[in-house]
């Protein structure tokens, strides 16, 4: 980290262990209003592994990204919420991906198949349709950094966890794993959650009941009451 503070807040990190990861919205949507995204930081990346390398292609590219990045650190700077953050994307980063995209696109016809570059040319424009997503959706984030800064300590640590005794194990830890990764995104204490947790939730409690004590809830929860006792001891 660049330097001590609290853990920034942000979406809710989905499960770790699926093939390629994904940005995902707030659990707090319905499984039929989910949508996922792809990742723009994979996509730079197969531009900057080429190195020096076909520069009328990759210099370019990489000034496009970089602009898009740097506009996002202005938002994020301003803890926009997504309504914002979706508004921001749509007015100043859509028109330079629109221009990304052209200019991909042009390169394209110029390259020979089998080339190095034309595998990263294809790759992007093979994932265009899930990087767009993430300029209509202010609660996805552009790049899938922070889940896998997150799932890093597993992925170290799996030498020692290879197993779990069985499959279904497996999937269960990879759950909690995800519920513990999403208390840190939301800055809580992953022990205060489960004690928490644990006593709110009914026995036999439906999945509604369970999606009431996310960790992205129960920080919007907390948010709430901490603004209501602030403004409670402002009016005393």
């Amino acid at each position: 980290m660049k330097r001590k503070s609290s853990p920034r807040k942000s979406s809710p990190i989905p499960t770790p262990g699926s093939k390629s990861a994904k940005s995902t919205t707030t659990n707090s949507t319905s499984p039929s209003q989910r949508c996922s995204g792809g990742c723009l930081a994979h996509t730079r990346r197969k531009f900057t592994d080429l190195g020096k390398s076909n520069p009328e292609v990759t210099v370019p590219i990489l000034l496009y990204t970089q602009r898009i990045y740097h506009i996002e650190k202005q938002t994020s700077q301003t803890a926009a919420p997504p309504a914002c953050r979706e508004l921001i994307r749509r007015a100043r980063s859509r028109p330079i991906v629109e221009e990304l995209h052209s200019f991909v696109l042009a390169q394209r016809q110029q390259h020979l198949p089998g080339s190095d570059v034309a595998k990263a040319i294809n790759y992007t424009l093979n994932q265009w349709h899930k990087i767009i997503v993430c300029f209509e959706n202010g609660a996805l984030e552009l790049d899938t950094n922070l889940v896998e800064n997150m799932i890093r300590p597993t992925k170290l640590g799996m030498k020692n966890w290879m197993f779990f005794g069985s499959l279904e194990a497996g999937t269960n830890n990879a759950l909690i794993y995800t519920l513990l990764a999403n208390c840190r995104a939301q800055g809580i204490e992953p022990e205060d959650y489960l004690t928490e947790v644990l006593k709110r939730l009914p026995h036999n409690a439906t999945p509604e009941q369970a999606a009431a004590l996310t960790p992205s809830r129960i920080a919007a929860e907390r948010k709430a009451k901490s603004e209501a006792e602030a403004e409670v001891e402002q009016v005393a």
